[in-house]
């Protein structure tokens, strides 16, 4: 098991130069990245959110830090970027007033770009990306980015608007934006700069030209109901009615979708009287399309059997073409084309739905079948505006015939109407018809349908492009016109921090050498590292260069198998001792099972590592670093092992302290019974520091009997003591002890001898360890002071 990560919250490890050159107050950083292994990816996670309609602009979210030049992230959220695939830039759209390169105070979400890429409307929860921005810094606002005169206007600003505003939903033009606050829905006019309230509701949804907004209100009664506001006439219109009133309390609508030119309304429902004479399984989620025009509701989940019985299935994500033709939709029902088979085991498939015929065609079919579904889930994630291209992810492997599926996970694909074929979009780069290494989802289509963006955390899309951030990147994709990775760092600013957390260990006496833990697999150019935990890492701050610590036997840049911390360096910087839980760190067989973590010994000079001690306890609540001489001669640590020393008699079945003699190759028992060499004091002993010149070692224990004529009082039956063995006279004296006797034990912890081996110091909460002591602390009698004590006196 791992040690406790408590001193895992320093992300970066930096640590103030003691050579005498440098400069006061100067700071480096320790855990870098090697620049050969710089990431051509943004360091953090990214998601693609809107794109414009012919895919030339993509709407982004990302919590990199380093996607625009001279970026500076003055937030540790999510902001707004866009992606011109023409100039190949990013620009920073949730951005402080003060600077075009600072984000804001806050993180910001929710991106909806207009359909030229001019405009984007988003939520923030930044209180200063407008000069002069007063509205209350704890609620999320709305606000709208115009890309031409690089200005940001506040949306939810009306005197009548307070609490949270989100959602905001965009016209094609940019000039209106819908969005809801605290309950209640507005339209924002941009040439006029003025808020209309429409109703209370929520979950907008608005047409091209703006003029229509279609949302979810519980105004016309109990349950949520489907309404429809025109701009122009300011009239609202309730489209989710029900063929009967008789139950007022009944099921409620939700999701509303409007068509581009405002014609249709998509919306699903759980009543069973949308639609006339409607049949079918009651309770299910169901998809229908009010047309405006006509005032006609069809039921778009429809069984192949009857435009009136509805599937047998429930109805996820959808989407509309931009008159209103189409609906592309995401069903488990297994009723909706004639002679549907199930190819696998019943799971969600995309389907297309036809307002002129009122016909369902299978999208998700295997390879290409139109009537037998695939062997995984799929889901609906776009379509084009004219209803021919529909854009889906799911983890079938046999969506595409020839195509290699071996990642496991979600893929992108989308489907052509007129082909009924499905090609694959998140493939690798090396081969059109083998998909990623990694997951892809959150894919959106450009209207024209010829651009898909998607998010995936696979790092072979882009031929030549390293990417090392071990997060999801925004990829937006073309076909035949390309593909680019368009969370692409900026040239200025390649990350030196390393993804993953590191923390220091140990520094030599100089200060050249420090020794740190990381769970970053970037710090050495070739680095191999497969075990997902902490390996040690040796950084020489003179040459600038890091080294793997905790190597495999195989090669010098492939890490352990298993996690390796509590790494200690000599103080003139030529050993470090370690701790780890691989079993391939030395050649030949494991001598310790996995679960057990051994002590090894690494040589800066030999480039070598050896084995000291195996089966070395690891305990949740008390520390077990091993420690070593100035001059790496000794290292004392912690084993529970019972053949480390010939003879061994081990008499409490926990961990007991040992020291190691390199010159020597041979390991004593320190916490053992006077007059044996051999026998293991009758509990457990931790904790152990050792002096410079590796003679004294000063450790813990709960032993009673490590001295001649040892003394241990009740009330301290359960708690440690302080010891200090003697490697020449191979002694054992009681340090945590009272004043009366030295043989009398008064509790004590965490132990540090001084490197000369004169001083120990240590906690206790005992009361009798100095003549006259007085407790100040008798309201909790358990509480620690800090004490010293001195061999020579």
């Amino acid at each position: 098991m791992l040690r406790p990560l408590y001193r895992s919250s320093i992300l970066l490890l930096l640590v103030l130069s003691a050579v005498a050159s440098a400069r006061a107050g100067q700071i480096e950083l320790i855990s870098q990245v090697h620049p050969r292994v710089f990431s051509d990816s943004g360091m953090g996670k990214s998601e693609a959110r809107s794109i414009s309609a012919d895919g030339r602009y993509l709407a982004f979210l990302s919590e990199a830090s380093n996607l625009v030049p001279g970026q500076i992230d003055h937030n540790v959220g999510s902001d707004v970027f866009v992606y011109d695939r023409v100039t190949g830039t990013t620009e920073l759209v949730s951005r402080s007033a003060e600077s075009a390169m600072a984000t804001g105070l806050d993180s910001s979400s929710d991106p909806a770009i207009s359909r030229d890429g001019r405009y984007v409307a988003f939520t923030s929860l930044a209180d200063d990306l407008v000069a002069g921005q007063t509205e209350d810094d704890s609620s999320h606002d709305v606000f709208l980015y115009d890309r031409v005169t690089r200005t940001t206007e506040l949306v939810s600003h009306h005197t009548t608007i307070s609490g949270d505003s989100w959602q905001p939903v965009i016209s094609a033009d940019g000039r209106y934006v819908s969005f809801t606050n605290s309950g209640n829905l507005f339209l924002y006019d941009r040439s006029s700069r003025k808020n209309v309230l429409i109703r209370r509701g929520h979950s907008p949804a608005i047409s091209a030209d703006g003029r229509f907004v279609a949302f979810l209100s519980t105004a016309e009664g109990p349950r949520w109901e489907v309404l429809l506001y025109d701009r122009t006439s300011r009239r609202i219109t309730l489209i989710s009615r029900t063929t009967s009133s008789s139950n007022p309390n009944g099921p409620h609508s939700r999701r509303p979708v409007i068509s581009a030119d405002g014609s249709s309304v998509v919306f699903d429902s759980s009543a069973a009287n949308v639609v006339p004479n409607q049949t079918g399984l009651a309770g299910r989620a169901n998809l229908f399309l009010f047309h405006r025009p006509t005032g006609r509701t069809s039921l778009v989940s429809r069984a192949s059997s009857s435009p009136a019985t509805a599937g047998d299935g429930n109805t996820a994500s959808f989407a509309v073409s931009a008159d209103g033709s189409f609906v592309a939709f995401t069903s488990t029902a297994k009723n909706h084309v004639d002679r549907q088979a199930e190819g696998g085991r019943r799971v969600s498939d995309a389907f297309l739905y036809s307002r002129a015929s009122g016909r369902i065609t299978l999208v998700s079919g295997a390879g290409g079948s139109s009537t037998v579904t695939a062997n995984g889930p799929s889901a609906v994630r776009g379509i084009s505006a004219d209803g021919n291209l529909i854009l889906f992810q799911g983890s079938a492997t046999n969506l595409v015939q020839g195509a290699a599926d071996g990642n496991g996970v979600s893929d992108v694909f989308l489907y052509d109407r007129r082909s009924r074929k499905a090609a694959l979009v998140s493939h690798g780069a090396a081969s059109s018809g083998r998909v990623g290494n990694g997951e892809s989802l959150g894919s959106i289509l450009s209207a024209d349908g010829k651009w898909v963006a998607f998010q995936s955390a696979a790092t072979d899309l882009v031929s030549g492009a390293k990417d090392l951030n071990e997060r999801a990147d925004v990829f937006l994709d073309g076909g035949a016109a390309g593909r680019e990775l368009a969370s692409r760092r900026a040239p200025d600013l390649p990350s030196a921090t390393p993804q993953g957390w590191s923390w220091v260990e140990s520094m030599s006496a100089d200060g050249r050498f420090v020794v740190f833990a990381s769970l970053s697999r970037w710090l050495v150019a070739g680095q191999r590292d497969t075990n997902g935990h902490a390996d040690v890492f040796l950084r020489d701050r003179t040459l600038g260069t890091t080294l793997l610590v905790s190597r495999s036997a195989v090669s010098p840049k492939t890490a352990g198998n298993a996690a390796s911390y509590s790494a200690r360096i000599s103080a003139d910087g030529r050993f470090v001792v370690f701790l780890s839980l691989a079993t391939d760190l030395v050649p030949g067989p494991a001598a310790v099972p996995n679960d057990e973590a051994a002590v090894f010994l690494y040589s800066r000079e030999a480039g070598s590592l050896l084995r000291i001690g195996g089966g070395a306890a690891d305990f949740s609540n008390l520390p077990v670093s091993p420690a070593i001489s100035a001059d790496g001669s000794f290292v004392a640590f912690v084993s529970a092992a019972t053949g480390l020393v010939a003879g061994q008699t081990d008499s409490n079945g926990d961990a007991d302290i040992f020291l190691y003699d390199r010159a020597a190759g041979a390991t004593t028992l320190v916490s053992r019974v006077p007059g044996s060499a051999t026998t293991s004091g009758n509990a457990s002993s931790t904790s152990p520091s050792l002096s410079a010149d590796g003679r004294f070692i000063a450790f813990e224990s709960l032993a009673t009997n490590l001295m001649a004529g040892q003394s241990d009082p009740d009330d301290f039956e359960t708690s440690t003591d302080a010891f200090l063995h003697d490697r020449v006279t191979g002694t054992t004296t009681l340090v945590s002890r009272t004043a009366s006797s030295p043989q009398r034990a008064a509790g004590g912890a965490g132990p540090i001898v001084s490197a000369d081996g004169r001083f120990v110091a240590f906690r206790s909460f005992g009361r009798e360890l100095v003549s006259g002591q007085v407790e100040a602390n008798e309201e909790n009698p358990f509480t620690y002071d800090v004490f010293l004590y001195n061999r020579l006196t």
